[in-house]
C-alpha cells in the first residue's frame, strides 16, 4: 500500500479531520512504521489552538521527552516536550509556529521520518518483567538465610533464655 494511501487511512483511523497521521520509522533498516497523530494544540482554558504547539497522540511505548524532542527537531527547534502519565500522547512545543506548520504540512504529504532511537538493553516485554520481579523479592535460599539469622540473633536474647521451653 502506498504511503500516501496508509496515511490517509491511519488519518482516518483517528477520528477527526484534525489530526494528521505522521509516519515514523523507528529503527535501521525496519520494515515497520508507527504512526502518531498531530494536530495543533487547544489550551485548557479556551477553544483557540495555541500557535507554536502540537498535541501528539499515538505515541509507540518506549518514547519518552527526550526521543520525541529528538524526532520532531527536524521541523524546528523544540522549547518544551511534555509526555502524559499514561505515556501515549504528549504536547510539544516549539520555538516558533512556522515549525508547526511544516509538521502538519509533513504529516499531510504522507512522508515518512526517519528517527533511529537505539534499541534498548535486556530482556523485552515479559521477560523484563519477569527480570524485574526476581531482582525485587529475594530467592528462597536467600529468606531461609535471612530466617536463620534472625533465629539466631533471637536465641540469645534474654527474655528467649529465660523461658524454659
Amino acid at each position: 500500500m502506498p504511503a500516501e494511501a496508509t496515511a490517509a487511512a491511519a488519518t482516518t483511523a483517528a477520528g477527526s479531520k484534525d489530526y494528521k497521521a505522521l509516519g515514523l520509522r523507528l529503527h535501521v533498516n525496519s520494515p515497520f512504521i508507527s504512526y502518531v497523530f498531530i494536530k495543533h494544540h487547544v489550551g485548557h482554558d479556551s477553544d483557540s489552538e495555541v500557535a507554536n504547539a502540537l498535541y501528539v497522540t499515538g505515541l509507540p511505548l518506549g518514547l519518552d521527552e527526550v526521543s520525541l524532542e529528538g524526532i520532531f527537531a527536524v521541523f524546528g527547534e523544540v522549547a518544551n516536550v511534555v509526555v502524559h502519565p499514561t505515556k501515549r500522547s504528549a504536547a510539544l512545543v516549539y520555538d516558533d509556529s512556522s515549525n508547526v506548520t511544516k509538521a502538519l504540512s509533513h504529516a499531510a504529504s504522507g512522508q515518512i521520518i526517519e528517527c533511529p532511537l537505539p534499541l534498548p538493553e535486556g530482556p523485552l516485554g515479559l521477560k523484563a518483567w519477569v527480570a524485574q520481579h526476581k531482582a525485587r523479592r529475594p530467592g528462597n535460599q536467600q529468606l531461609q538465610k535471612q530466617v536463620q539469622g534472625c533465629l539466631g540473633a533471637a536465641d540469645s536474647w534474654p527474655c528467649v533464655q529465660a523461658c524454659a521451653w
